[in-house]
């Protein structure tokens, strides 16, 4: 989250030679991100400039408690809403009011494959 938007363009524009990117980034405060659910390519990648080596595929979830508390989740491709359901009554207790897919996203590897 250190990086600007700048910064990030010219990442991908310098490492996966493309000529233009598009980047939207989001702060925000309350962010749940639910590692296990996001599954590394472990597989042995030839090709350098692939992006699965620095990130990982992940969902972006919004969701809105009953006191009006929203709180975005990042989750791994194969989780669904009902997945994130229940996680928020097994950690908080409460039913959320909604729990809405928003978009795809990419979570960046600590450590590089």
């Amino acid at each position: 989250m250190e990086w600007t938007e700048e910064q990030i363009k010219n990442y991908f524009c310098t490492n996966m030679e493309v000529s233009k990117v598009r980047v939207k980034k989001h702060s925000i405060e309350s962010v749940i991100c639910l590692e296990e659910t996001i599954q590394s390519v472990i597989d042995k990648l030839e090709d350098r400039m692939l992006v699965e080596k620095f990130w990982d595929d992940a969902k972006i979830y919004l969701a809105e408690l009953c006191n009006e508390c929203s709180m975005v989740i990042v989750a791994g491709m194969d989780t669904v809403e009902e997945d994130i359901k229940a996680f928020i009554l097994k950690d908080s207790g409460q039913v959320p009011n909604y729990v809405d897919y928003y978009s795809d996203c990419w979570v960046k590897k600590e450590q590089p494959l």
